[in-house]
């Protein structure tokens, strides 16, 4: 039996967005597991989006689930670089509401950076509702030098209107360089990954799961 009833968050909008919070003094180092193969404890949601679409669907399941996790990422619906962008809007939009919605079951939500590609005029419009999130998380980039320009390109672009106090870098160290602070987290809480500037290699296995870069 669910612990919550379905409630929609009645939260402000900036411009098309739902605007969402989280203070850095409430967030403290921790290991995701993925969702929908954690036993317990905080979760990320960098999987498939077939997987995601299980949150969508049945919300109350999942805000119990989020909630007995405590720490968790937002869903990362897909937004690929020739989304159009209503598409575009709506993926990121349905991330943006469901994080409210654990938000306001007292789930200590992570918001996803999204976007399509650094040319895209409404750009901007996919960092909306941000500006009151201390932490943020990204995936990064695919390996490429094209791919991993144009996603330097948008993160930069990010930045120039956004200060997080931490970035959630997801993954290998690639590209975390553009972020002033970031932890770079493993997708795997098997897999640990370090930024390895000196030797050009983001991809090397290290002692620690999180690496702080300043």
């Amino acid at each position: 039996m669910s612990r919550h009833q379905l409630t929609f968050p009645n939260v402000p909008y900036f411009g098309n967005l739902p605007i969402l919070q989280n203070s850095i003094d409430q967030y403290h180092p921790t290991v995701f597991s993925r969702f929908a193969s954690w036993p317990h404890g905080p979760f990320h949601c960098f999987v498939d989006d077939w997987r995601l679409e299980a949150i969508w669907r049945n919300p109350i399941k999942h805000v119990d689930r989020a909630a007995l996790a405590g720490v968790c990422t937002a869903p990362d619906f897909s937004v690929f670089f020739d989304y159009p962008y209503h598409l575009a809007m709506y993926q990121i939009w349905r991330s943006r509401l469901v994080a409210a919605f654990w938000a306001a079951h007292g789930v200590y939500v992570v918001p996803v950076l999204q976007w399509t590609h650094a040319e895209d005029e409404r750009l901007h419009d996919y960092f909306q509702g941000l500006q009151w999130c201390d932490v943020v998380a990204v995936r990064c980039p695919t390996k490429g030098s094209e791919i991993e320009d144009d996603w330097q390109r948008c993160a930069e672009a990010f930045l120039a209107v956004h200060r997080p106090e931490l970035v959630l870098h997801f993954g290998c160290a690639r590209g975390s360089e553009v972020w002033p602070n970031c932890e770079v987290v493993a997708l795997n809480p098997g897999q640990r990954v370090q930024k390895n500037a000196v030797a050009g290699r983001a991809d090397v296995p290290v002692a620690h799961l999180n690496k702080t870069l300043k």
